[in-house]
């Protein structure tokens, strides 16, 4: 059973001991250490629930993904909400759950931001990990955005967007050098 509680260095240690025993699990969603990242992601969702009711949604698919079961927050939180459905006190999922995306939004516009933000992220801090002197700037951008097709200021966007995630995971995860 995985711990929320363990280092980095023992996540790791559970996670190459699974993979000694089955070289398939490297890539499980289900093994320790994807296990104990999903532990961890849960607490920032159950802070992020607390303003957006559809971090519950997202809670119960990594719970579902990694074979783990709901937190107690979460449990509650679902059942208060099915209640209400149940008991006809709420018309809807969306009315109790929160809509998965605010009305206007255009999903091919969720789509690339989905498919691009986190790989222009790897790249930009891939190019400053190998040239600590580049600089963090339009120029990056455009040099990264062209690798993906994208322009300088949406490449900038989608760098920003995952920053302070990455940084949460960094502290959560403890620095190490297995995690950039």
């Amino acid at each position: 059973m995985v711990d929320k509680n363990w280092t980095f260095e023992e996540a790791w240690a559970a996670q190459e001991a699974a993979f000694e025993s089955d070289p398939s699990s490297i890539d499980d969603p289900a093994s320790p250490y994807r296990q104990w990242q999903a532990l961890h992601q849960l607490d920032i969702f159950e802070e992020a629930y607390k303003k957006d009711p559809f971090y519950l949604m997202q809670a119960i698919g990594v719970c579902a993904l990694h074979g783990l079961p709901l937190p107690p927050w979460a449990v509650n939180a679902y059942l208060k909400g099915y209640n209400k459905i149940a008991d006809a006190e709420s018309k809807s999922w969306d009315e109790v759950f929160g809509m998965p995306y605010p009305k206007g939004v255009r999903l091919s516009v969720l789509r690339k931001e989905r498919r691009f933000k986190h790989a222009v992220y790897d790249e930009i801090s891939r190019i400053k990990k190998s040239q600590p002197k580049v600089a963090i700037d339009d120029d990056l951008f455009e040099k990264v955005g062209k690798k993906f097709g994208l322009g300088k200021t949406l490449t900038s966007e989608y760098y920003y967007a995952v920053k302070p995630w990455r940084e949460i995971f960094k502290e959560a995860f403890q620095k190490t050098e297995y995690i950039d």
